[in-house]
């Protein structure tokens, strides 16, 4: 089984900006840690390893579509725009040590 614990969980949930009910944490954490144990297991599967089709990386279902319009729908879910770009905290420092 993996390490995972809820101090984990709320420092992920705080990066991702996500609320969580103390009555849901327990569970959430189980549940990633079967996911991250699943995970685990499938590395070990010999017949997992480069075994994927040779056009992995081709898109077969349909062109891709630039598309340059955003409607306001979804930038009105932003908690902070600018000039309609969402504005994100930074993540890195820029001085590192």
């Amino acid at each position: 089984m993996t390490n995972f614990d809820k101090k984990e969980l709320l420092k992920i949930a705080e990066l991702s900006a996500l609320k969580l009910y103390d009555s849901e944490i327990p569970s959430l954490v189980e549940e990633i840690k079967k996911v991250l144990t699943y995970t685990e297991e499938l590395k070990e599967i010999k017949h997992c390893k480069n075994n994927f089709p040779e056009n992995r990386n081709k898109n077969i279902l349909r062109e891709d579509i630039i598309k340059t319009d955003v409607p306001e729908n979804i930038l009105a879910n932003a908690p902070k725009l600018e000039n309609d770009f969402f504005v994100v905290p930074p993540i890195l420092n820029k001085k590192q040590n």
